[in-house]
């Protein structure tokens, strides 16, 4: 039922090696072989468009099937980006509301007078209540990303039903086409 595509093995060549010569001589007489010469990857060009010919044009219909596909995961994606990106920014914020408070309170801990006293007793409240909201921020990050996982979850059945709906169609369509 479920559709694999098996990737050719890829076979690199054995590394040469050659025994130890015993004298120089000897290490002269036995050949060498230069390491295998290895081009850089070329970069792969845009396929020209074939033009398919007789039953194979069904095939085609699963392009235009797999393109829906990936505009769809753009725009979790984007959706996703702006939720989690929201949450981020809140724990940003209020990471950097800690560390103006803590240079401030160091600040004020050099000057050593009684006010400065009291201030720190309030910045120190302050960074704690600060702190408590960054520890909520990131169980909210947690449960983002678990909604996310269980959203994915989701569409993974979706699009490997159509998928798999797909295939048999063009299949389908295949077998009872006409070369």
């Amino acid at each position: 039922d479920s559709l694999q595509v098996a990737e050719p093995a890829k076979q690199e060549p054995a590394p040469v090696t050659s025994a130890p010569a015993e004298s120089s001589k000897q290490a002269e007489a036995v050949p060498i072989k230069e390491e295998i010469k290895k081009e850089a990857p070329k970069a792969e060009e845009e396929p020209s468009e074939v033009k398919p010919l007789g039953c194979v044009i069904h095939v085609k219909d699963l392009v235009g099937f797999h393109q829906k596909e990936i505009e769809g995961l753009n725009k979790l994606i984007s959706r996703w980006n702006d939720k989690i990106g929201a949450t981020i920014k809140r724990r940003q914020d209020l990471e950097k509301d800690v560390l103006e408070n803590s240079k401030q309170i160091d600040e004020l801990e050099k000057s050593g007078d009684k006010k400065s006293k009291k201030e720190i007793a309030r910045l120190n409240k302050q960074t704690a209540r600060v702190n408590k909201d960054i520890k909520a921020v990131g169980k909210e990050l947690r449960a983002q990303g678990k909604e996310l996982a269980s959203e994915l979850k989701e569409v993974a059945k979706e699009s490997q039903a159509a998928l798999k709906e797909k295939f048999q169609q063009v299949i389908k369509d295949v077998v009872e086409t006409e070369n």
